[in-house]
C-alpha cells in the first residue's frame, strides 16, 4: 500500500471515528449518512411546499460581446405546503430560480427561509411516488421503532431520491431501534442483496447490520463464503460482513476470522483494517455477544503485522490490556520506516494512558530515540497522565484486580476471568482512554474487565471528544492541501508555458 493510500485511509478513518461519537449507538456503525435527510432539511427550513412548475423561464438573449448574469426564474403553483404554511398564507404561486429542464406540470420540492422575504431554494423534481413518501414521511413520529418500518420499505426502492433517504434515515437511526424491528425484516430479500455484486457497498453494510439482527445459524455459510471471497465489490463490505458474522456465531466465529486474515503472513492494509473495525465495534457494543476479553485477545494478534499495528494499538490501550506493553515497545524501536512512521505516536499515546510506573520509564528512553514523536504525542493528543473515573475516583472494579492474579500473569488472569465485560454502545472509537487504576496496578487482563464496567460513561466521552477532533481537523485540512495543490501546480505550469 503506498503511502498516499496509507495516509487517506488513515484519513477517512478519523472520519469515521469522529461519527461515531454520538451518544446512543448507530444502526448502522458501518453506514454513515451521505447526505442530510428530507426531515433534517425541513426540519432546518422556515419553510417547505410541494409545488408544481407552471411557467418556465424565457432564456434571456445576450448581445454579442455581453454577459447575461441574471438567473432564470420559473413560476410555481403551490399544490401542497409540509411546513410554514403560516408565511405562505394567500400565495398560490412563487418564483424561483429554476435551472431544469423538467416540462410544466412537474412538482418539486422547495424550501425556503429568511422570512418575511422568504429565500428560496433550488427545487428538487419529485414524482407521484417521491410526493407521497415526503407527505407520509412528514407525519412520522420521532420514535425510531415507529419510523424505521416505513422507512424500510423503501430500501433499495428503484427510485435513487427515495432509496438514499431511507438509508441515510436508517444511518442515523439507534440500534436499539433496529432491534426493535427485528420481526418485521424481510430476511430472504436482505440475503438475496447482500449477495448481488452489484450492490452499492454502503447499502450491503446496512443490509449486513440488518442480517446480524434478523438472521441465524442457518446464514453462517453464505457468511463464510462472503468472507472468502475475492471480488473486490464485496471486500468493500469486508468490515459489516466480519461484523455480522461474528455476532449471529459468538466466540465461536473467532477462529476462523483469525485463521483468515489475522494469522496470515500478510500486511494486507484493508483486510485488517476491516477485521479491527468489527472487533472495535463489538467491543464497544453493550450486551456485545463475544465477552470483552476474548475480543482483546483477537485484537492482539494484529500487532503481528507491524505495519498496520497502529491501528489496533489504540483499543489495546482503551481496554487497559498493558501485558503488551513490551511488545508495542519493540514496534516503536522498528527499522523498519514503513512501520515506525505511522507506529510511533500511537504506542506513546497507548504508554501516557497506562498507569504503570514502567510506562513513564518507557516513555524516558523512546523520548532519546525520538524526540518529535513524543511531543506530537503530548500536543496532539492530551491524555492526563493519570486517567481516572469521570466522578475523580479509582473505578471500583479497579479494585477487583488482585495481587494474587497480577502474579498470575497476563494469559492466565485472562483465562480466569469468569466475568462476560458488557462494553457500552456508547464508547467512542479513539476518544475514551483507560481509567486509574490502584497505586500497584495489574499489567494484565483484569483491566480489561474493570474498564468495560465503567463503560456507561457518557459524559467522559462528550469531554474528551476533542482528542481526536484536533488531529483530524489538522490531517484532514493536509489532505484538502495536497489534493488542491495538483491541479493548482499544473495550472500555474500551465500559465507560465504560455
Amino acid at each position: 500500500m503506498t503511502r498516499w493510500n496509507r495516509l487517506t485511509a488513515t484519513g477517512f478513518a478519523l472520519v469515521g471515528l469522529l461519527s461515531a461519537f454520538p451518544i446512543a449507538a448507530r444502526a448502522c456503525p458501518f453506514c454513515g449518512a451521505v447526505k442530510s435527510t428530507f426531515a433534517q432539511e425541513i426540519k432546518a427550513v422556515d419553510v417547505a411546499v410541494i409545488a408544481k412548475l407552471v411557467v418556465i423561464p424565457k432564456r434571456a438573449e445576450s448581445k454579442e460581446g455581453e454577459l447575461n448574469i441574471d438567473p432564470p426564474t420559473a413560476k410555481f403553483e403551490i399544490v401542497e405546503v409540509l411546513k410554514g404554511a403560516d408565511l405562505v398564507v394567500g400565495e398560490k404561486q412563487i418564483e424561483v430560480v429554476y435551472f431544469d429542464d423538467k416540462p410544466i406540470g412537474t412538482e418539486f420540492l422547495i424550501e425556503g427561509a429568511q422570512p418575511p422575504v422568504i429565500a428560496w431554494t433550488p427545487p428538487v423534481a419529485l414524482t407521484p411516488r417521491s410526493h407521497k413518501y415526503l407527505a407520509e414521511l412528514m407525519k412520522l413520529p420521532d420514535d425510531w421503532s415507529k419510523r424505521l418500518p416505513y422507512l424500510m420499505s423503501y430500501l433499495g426502492d428503484k427510485e435513487e431520491l427515495l432509496d438514499s433517504d431511507a438509508y441515510d434515515e436508517f444511518a442515523l437511526a439507534p440500534y436499539a431501534a433496529l432491534k426493535s424491528i427485528k420481526d418485521l425484516m424481510p430476511h430472504d430479500t436482505l440475503v438475496k442483496r447482500i449477495q448481488d455484486p452489484d450492490e452499492k457497498p454502503s447499502r450491503r453494510r446496512l443490509y449486513l447490520t440488518m442480517l446480524g439482527v434478523c438472521g441465524s445459524a442457518n446464514d453462517l455459510p453464505m457468511l463464510e463464503e462472503l468472507l472468502r471471497a475475492k471480488d473486490p465489490k464485496f471486500k468493500a463490505g469486508l468490515d459489516a460482513t466480519v461484523a455480522c458474522y461474528l455476532v449471529l456465531r459468538g466466540a465461536d466465529g473467532l477462529p476462523f476470522i483469525e485463521d483468515m486474515f489475522l494469522k496470515k503472513e500478510t500486511d494486507e492494509y484493508t483486510d485488517i483494517y476491516s477485521v479491527v473495525m468489527a472487533l472495535r465495534i463489538l467491543g464497544q457494543e453493550k450486551d456485545a455477544p463475544i465477552p470483552l476479553p476474548r475480543i482483546v485477545q483477537s485484537m492482539r494478534l494484529v500487532l503481528d503485522h507491524p505495519r498496520v499495528a497502529d491501528q489496533a494499538i489504540m483499543d489495546l490501550a482503551r481496554w487497559q490490556d498493558w501485558s503488551v506493553m513490551d511488545r508495542i515497545v519493540e514496534l516503536f524501536k522498528s527499522k523498519d520506516s514503513e512501520v515506525t512512521s505511522w507506529v510511533r505516536v500511537p504506542v506513546v499515546n497507548y504508554l501516557r494512558a497506562c498507569p504503570l510506573p514502567k510506562a513513564k520509564d518507557y516513555i524516558a528512553e523512546l523520548r532519546k530515540i525520538d524526540p518529535k514523536s513524543v511531543r506530537q504525542s503530548e500536543t496532539l493528543y492530551p491524555i492526563g497522565p493519570e486517567v481516572q473515573d469521570p466522578s475523580g475516583q479509582p473505578p471500583a472494579a479497579a479494585t477487583r484486580a488482585t495481587s494474587e492474579k497480577a502474579k498470575a500473569g497476563a494469559g492466565n488472569s485472562q483465562s480466569n476471568n469468569s466475568s462476560t465485560p458488557k462494553p457500552a454502545a456508547n464508547a467512542t472509537a479513539d476518544s475514551s482512554t483507560p481509567a486509574q487504576a490502584k497505586p500497584e496496578p495489574s499489567a494484565a487482563a483484569p483491566a480489561v474487565a474493570a474498564q468495560s464496567e465503567k463503560r456507561s460513561d457518557s459524559s467522559a466521552l462528550e469531554s474528551r471528544s476533542w482528542y481526536i477532533i484536533v488531529p483530524a481537523a489538522v490531517l484532514g485540512a493536509f489532505i484538502l492541501l495536497l489534493v488542491a495543490r495538483g491541479p493548482r501546480a499544473k495550472s500555474e505550469t500551465t500559465r507560465s508555458g504560455k
